[in-house]
């Protein structure tokens, strides 16, 4: 310090100037003293502090309020699919159009076929239960897997054709039943189970549902299902029956104008044959003439039995 003072004046006078004001302040008493309080106060009021509202926060649900939820969707899940499954084997419904033949493979194993402009309902659930039921409108012909535990029921109209495991034909309307079991065995009977008549291989029966009237027969030409097979066969066959038959299979109408040969015998077969070829086949046995008013109708005129 002193080398400093010495080495020029002008740091002498600095150095003495600043040692008597440090002296001097020594002495003199602060004629204010600071209020920090009050000056903080006043700061205070001279702002705006937003108040903080409380946050609520929402406690985590216990682990097994989560598990209930979770069991409970789960279920109702599964009961909608359940009910949705239920209620669409209750309504499965088959049909067919004009000049339509359709073959399904049922829950059960069974195959039916079903003959054009049919209808058949599965009525519940083919794959369990005691009894597999379903309701037939029109014609089909069933083959039945058998399970002799859970018969197979034939809803048809007011009547019941009730089976273990067979294969026959059904074909049912408001006029008639007829139905015509290939093997096997089938009951047929009122709804409530009365009058039931039970029907074996080739055995056909037939009801007329204006006069109640019941027919049981055999029938081994096998026509029933012929619109299936694709084979008409006749053997002896009285032209009276001949010609019903083939106005089922290709669902025409035949007039015959000599109903006095209506009883004449006919033997035949054909298969996959067109309506022409039948008839023609049919007109040249009897020496007959074959017309057509082009809308499905037919006409045989004249004829003999040879």
């Amino acid at each position: 310090m002193r080398d400093w003072r010495e080495k020029d004046p002008q740091n002498e006078d600095f150095y003495q100037t600043n040692r008597l004001i440090w002296a001097q302040s020594a002495e003199v008493s602060p004629s204010v003293i600071p209020n920090t309080a009050q000056a903080w106060d006043r700061f205070h009021s001279t702002i705006q502090v937003p108040e903080i509202q409380p946050v609520r926060l929402r406690r985590s649900a216990n682990w097994w309020q989560i598990a209930a939820v979770l069991i409970l969707a789960v279920g109702v899940s599964i009961w909608v699919f359940h009910q949705s499954s239920q209620q669409s084997s209750e309504q499965l419904t088959i049909l067919t159009g004009n000049q339509e033949s359709v073959q399904h493979i049922l829950a059960d194993g069974s195959t039916v076929y079903l003959h054009q402009e049919a209808e058949l309902t599965v009525v519940g659930d083919l794959s369990s239960g005691n009894q597999r039921s379903v309701q037939l409108v029109g014609e089909a012909f069933f083959n039945i897997h058998k399970d002799p535990a859970r018969p197979f029921v034939i809803n048809a109209n007011d009547m019941e054709v009730r089976v273990l495991g067979t294969s026959f034909n059904v074909r049912t309307s408001e006029a008639s039943l007829e139905v015509v079991v290939r093997d096997g065995k089938v009951a047929v009977s009122e709804m409530d189970g009365s009058d039931r008549v039970e029907l074996v291989q080739n055995q056909r029966f037939i009801l007329d549902r204006k006069t109640g009237v019941v027919t049981v027969d055999l029938d081994p030409t096998e026509n029933a299902w012929s619109w299936k097979s694709g084979v008409l066969q006749f053997q002896a066959t009285p032209l009276r029956e001949v010609l019903r038959t083939i106005e089922r299979h290709y669902r025409i109408q035949i007039n015959l104008a000599n109903p006095t040969i209506e009883s004449c015998p006919f033997t035949s077969r054909f298969q996959e044959a067109d309506i022409s070829t039948v008839l023609q086949t049919i007109a040249s046995s009897f020496e007959m003439e074959v017309r057509s008013s082009g809308q499905g109708i037919y006409y045989l005129t004249d004829g003999k039995c040879r």
